[in-house]
Order: C-alpha cells, then structure tokens, then sequence
C-alpha cells in the first residue's frame, strides 16, 4: 500500500531555530490545518497528537536554521512517536546522537534516504516484519518492532552531491561545504549540551519510563 506523509518545516517563535517533522497519514484537510500552524511548533505539535498522525523528528544533529539545543528537544520529544536514526545523507556520528536518543527515550527508530539525487533513492530505509498495511506498519513501529537498514552518509558522497546540487558554480558550492563542516560540529556540541544538562537528561528519561 501507499503511505501518504511529507516533511513539515516548522519552528521555535520565540528563537526562530527550525525543526523538521516527518508526518505520517494526513489527508488534504490535515494537511492544509498544518500549513496554518506550521509557524509555531508548540500549536502544531498538539494538533498532530490529537489526529493520531505519526510524526518523526528528522535531523537531530544538522542545525536547519539556527542549533537545536537540549531545551529545544525537551520541547520536542514528548509530542514526537519516533526518531530519525538514520539519514542516507547525514554521516554516521551525526546518525549516532539520534539513534542515542531514540534509546535512551524510547521511540521509534526510522531511517530514509533523504535523497537529493538519484545516487542515494532507496538506499536507506524503515521496514517492519510481518505488517502487511500501513496501519500495522506504524503500530509496529510504535511497539518497537521497526528495524532500519541501508547506508548512512559518508563525507565523500555528501560532498559530491553538494557538487551536483551546486551546480558548480563556486559560491554555492563553497557555502555548501561549509554547511557540512558546521552540521558535523553541531552533533558534538549538541551531546555535550545533553550531557551538562542532569535535570534534562533525568527529566527525558523520566517521560519515557
């Protein structure tokens, strides 16, 4: 079957930093409902809850605009069913501070491509044995019988992609190479974040039990 779902820009008013959330089972009226509220993260989150849509938080540690920091995701995690873990165009240690978190909370793990070429299409993904619909799929997901398979990024893939996407043209592809080197820093001092903060950690681990 087909599952109907799309990547939602959204994000924190008071600070401008962005989040993407993958959701999951919408229709063209909840679609156009999250179009209303995606300016503010904390209206949108509560409404995608009370319509029973599944809703993944995607690029833990690639700061989209502005760095997400521990107090973004201790606003975020208890709305969010899953993590994405694995992202065919991040690299493996930006995929690692998801995948901790995901089991140190308890949600979900989900891997995609994320393609941006056709390199990558296909190449990472989400699968859970034994579902035959999309609602067995989700509820699987949601009992932690999800597995994520395929490739994670490497540094030479993701640079030549960033070629392709550049066109070439040197002022692009300079300011998307520097955005690679700025997202691997960020998935170390998002850790270091997580870790001098106790209370949130304590508070995050808490909400999952």
């Amino acid at each position: 079957g087909v599952i109907v779902g799309c990547e939602v820009t959204t994000a924190f008013p008071e600070d401008g930093v962005q989040v993407r959330l993958n959701v999951f089972g919408l229709d063209a009226t909840s679609h156009r409902e999250i179009q209303r509220l995606r300016h503010d993260v904390r209206r949108l989150l509560p409404f995608l809850r009370a319509q029973g849509l599944f809703t993944s938080l995607n690029h833990v540690a690639r700061p989209v605009v502005g760095p997400m920091s521990a107090v973004h995701l201790m606003a975020l995690l208890p709305w969010v069913d899953g993590l994405e873990t694995r992202n065919g165009s991040l690299t493996t240690a930006q995929n690692r501070v998801a995948e901790s978190l995901a089991l140190a909370t308890g949600k979900a793990a989900l891997g995609g491509s994320d393609a941006h070429t056709a390199r990558g299409i296909g190449r990472t993904w989400t699968e859970v044995p034994g579902a035959s619909s999309a609602a067995e799929f989700f509820d699987g997901l949601r009992q932690g019988r999800g597995h994520v398979g395929g490739a994670h990024g490497r540094r030479a893939t993701v640079a030549a992609d960033l070629v392709r996407l550049s066109g070439r043209r040197p002022l692009t592809l300079g300011r998307a190479l520097w955005r690679l080197l700025r997202d691997e820093r960020h998935d170390t001092d998002l850790l270091f974040d997580l870790l001098s903060r106790p209370a949130l950690a304590r508070a995050l681990m808490a909400d999952a039990a």
